[in-house]
């Protein structure tokens, strides 16, 4: 078994108030589903950091210059 392997076994058996310990919620805002993001204003997601702003655009398959 890996690190990560180990890693993700151990999480999974946590509650999920738990598995989020720890996080910002802009990064909090990374675990919900594309579905949900697709529905932040984009005035929202111009008020996150950068490189939050750059996963979700990623994960929604924008360009950052298209924002």
């Amino acid at each position: 078994m890996t690190e990560v392997e180990g890693a993700e076994q151990r999480l999974a058996g946590l509650p999920p108030e738990q598995r989020v310990a720890g996080l910002t919620p802009e990064e909090r805002l990374l675990l919900v589903p594309d579905e949900v993001l697709r529905l932040l204003p984009e005035d929202y997601l111009r008020s996150l950091p950068l490189d939050v702003q750059a996963k979700i655009r990623a994960r929604l398959g924008a360009r950052p210059e298209d924002a």
